[in-house]
């Protein structure tokens, strides 16, 4: 929007980078976290998890800011312990499935 009520053209980018990453990248990690099989009693390494998603969004408020800087690593180290964290949730399907 370009009316009276909307935001400087700055924030645009701003905008499109928490929706992005913020929203569209967390909504299927979240998926994924609860869609998994459970193997025992825990959801695999969930410390490794949260870690992963605390430095994925201290990624997402540095990098509107600093535009090449350390929020683009933080954003990447944080969705690779993600991964990590459910790696040992992922399991090969059921060789009678595989036909």
């Amino acid at each position: 929007g370009t009316g009276w009520g909307s935001l400087p053209s700055g924030w645009f980018a701003v905008h499109v980078e928490w929706m992005a990453l913020g929203f569209m990248l967390q909504f299927p990690l979240s998926i994924a976290y609860w869609i998994l099989p459970k193997f025992g009693a825990r959801r695999g390494r969930e410390k490794l998890a949260a870690l992963g998603l605390v430095l994925l969004n201290a990624g997402l408020l540095l990098t509107p800011f600093q535009p090449g800087g350390p929020g683009r690593w933080l954003e990447g180290l944080g969705c690779g312990l993600f991964f990590l964290a459910l790696w040992r949730r992922i399991k090969p399907p059921s060789p009678f499935l595989t036909g």
